[in-house]
């Protein structure tokens, strides 16, 4: 800038970097000029580049339309044209042009016409942008579009959803068969019209929750309990939940709301309900049988034991006074003596069993079964010593059994053992090993055994497999089942005569959560 410029404050003059039509052959975009007749009368060099044509070949004898593809050349004639002489201006037509190789060009074209001094049309312009990559971008999106659009349309659930004032711009095939209505009709309505919930219990109308979702722009959850009522009439159960759309700039331009049917859940939660409340009360049924069977046992016996007591006592007072004189019948005197002591001792059994079972707690505390073994050994430490019995037992886990419970299965299972002993002295030994989830205990002897049809009925209330001269009622071994069973095991015996038996129980694992 010269002194002289800056004194008279004027601004400097810019200087242009080549002629006007350098410029436009450098123009970024494609500079087209036709006359009345549509032949090309000027080109830069950009548009002819993109084309694959030479300049002059494009001003020689090419028409506009020639460069077009046969749509193109139908838009252009029908509408463009027309536009052009109404308007004088054409803004963005999608046009697609043909390169001189036959590829595709995609663009826009602006167009402006120059009217002749006449009146009729005279040069038009034409500016011309390479929308190749436009036209891929929206591709893809329309790709994503119908992709979006199948993977709703397919998926189980019911999805609509809305612009930003609640209505409807899309639905589903299941919304339409849940809802009744087809998207088409429903499109453009509110969502509130075509999506009515309600109260499951009482059927009062209830928010949309798209609506809740638009209004606070937060996601709302799956209700609970809630009904749609559908065109055609249905009440159908339904889990819902509404979100808000966000555009780029976090604004909320609509909502969606998904939705299914669970009318088959919720009857078959209902009928759960009802079998878990009937299966409570015959529950509660059998422990008020279970308490009246003990009560009836424990008067049962006390009446059954008064006249028994009663025959006893004049049996020995009759064996004490006159045995001298009754010759032979003092042996029968003294069978009635000895059956009415077993007739006693089978009554206090019956009396525990009934006891036992209508007691129905489960224990939760951890109970050492080494401690219980070892109890269950100083119980029985006449009998043990009298038949010169060896009792040994493995290290032996924590389990969720009532201590007093675990002491009656090892003082029952080690006690038939030195009951049912073979000739040689009893040898008795307590084992444990892991399952999948429990523990398998066990209790092998050297008795005389079990027959293998006997096996099974010896865990049932007062089945004896001997007579009179082996000791017991036959209630134990039951007793041992219906504990082992109650705590989630079972109990079994594995034996063959004259070669000892092994007993096997097992109870849960303690879980390493607990």
């Amino acid at each position: 800038m010269s002194e002289n410029t800056r004194q008279n404050g004027q601004a400097p003059a810019v200087p242009l970097y080549g002629t006007a039509e350098e410029l436009c052959d450098l123009a970024a975009f494609g500079l087209l000029v036709t006359g009345p007749d549509g032949h090309v009368l000027q080109a830069n060099r950009t548009l002819s580049q993109w084309l694959g044509y030479n300049p002059q070949e494009l001003l020689a004898g090419k028409r506009f339309t020639d460069l077009l593809t046969v749509g193109g050349k139908i838009f252009f004639e029908t509408h463009f044209r027309l536009l052009l002489r109404v308007q004088s201006s054409v803004e963005e037509i999608a046009l697609d042009f043909v390169r001189k190789d036959g590829s595709v060009l995609p663009a826009l074209i602006n167009g402006r016409q120059q009217p002749a001094a006449d009146g009729q049309p005279g040069l038009h312009f034409f500016a011309i942008f390479n929308a190749t990559e436009r036209r891929k971008y929206e591709r893809e999106l329309l790709a994503t579009r119908d992709l979006l659009r199948i993977t709703l349309s397919s998926i189980g659930d019911a999805v609509v959803s809305t612009d930003a004032d609640g209505r409807v711009t899309f639905m589903n095939p299941e919304a339409e068969k849940l809802s009744g209505w087809y998207e088409d009709d429903a499109r453009g309505k509110a969502i509130d019209e075509v999506t009515v919930m309600v109260r499951e219990d009482t059927t009062i109308r209830i928010e949309n929750p798209v609506l809740h979702a638009l209004r606070t722009g937060e996601v709302v959850g799956l209700a609970n309990h809630t009904s749609l009522l559908s065109k055609d009439g249905r009440c159908i159960a339904i889990d819902d939940s509404a979100a808000p759309i966000r555009d780029d700039r976090g604004v909320v331009v609509g909502g969606v709301l998904i939705f299914r049917d669970i009318s088959k859940q919720r009857a078959t939660q209902k009928k759960l309900t009802e079998a878990q409340a009937l299966a409570q009360a015959m529950i509660d049924e059998l422990k008020r049988s279970n308490e009246d069977l003990s009560q009836f046992a424990a008067v049962a016996s006390h009446d059954l034991r008064s006249p028994l007591n009663n025959v006893m006592q004049f049996a020995q007072l009759i064996d004490l006074r006159y045995g001298d004189r009754l010759g032979d019948g003092r042996d029968l005197m003294n069978h009635l003596i000895a059956a009415a002591r077993r007739m006693s001792a089978l009554i206090e059994d019956l009396l525990r069993y009934a006891k036992f079972t209508s007691d129905i707690s489960v224990a939760t505390e951890l109970t050492d079964a080494n401690r219980q073994v070892d109890t269950a050994i100083e119980v029985l430490e006449a009998s043990i010593c009298g038949s010169h019995a060896t009792v040994t037992h493995d290290a032996l886990p924590m389990v969720t059994l009532d201590p007093t419970h675990l002491v009656q299965i090892f003082q029952n299972l080690i006690g038939n053992a030195i009951h049912y002993r073979g000739p040689e002295a009893p040898r008795i030994h307590i084992g444990v090993a892991d399952e999948e989830g429990m523990y398998r205990f066990s209790c092998a002897d050297n008795g005389v055994g079990i027959d293998a049809g006997y096996q099974a009925q010896i865990f049932e209330p007062f089945k004896r497999l001997h007579g009179p001269d082996r000791p017991g009622s036959g209630i134990g071994l039951a007793i041992c089942k219906r504990i082992v069973e109650r705590a989630g095991g079972r109990i079994w015996v594995e034996s063959r005569v004259n070669e000892g038996s092994t007993f096997f129980f097992t109870l849960p694992k303690v879980s390493s959560a607990g």
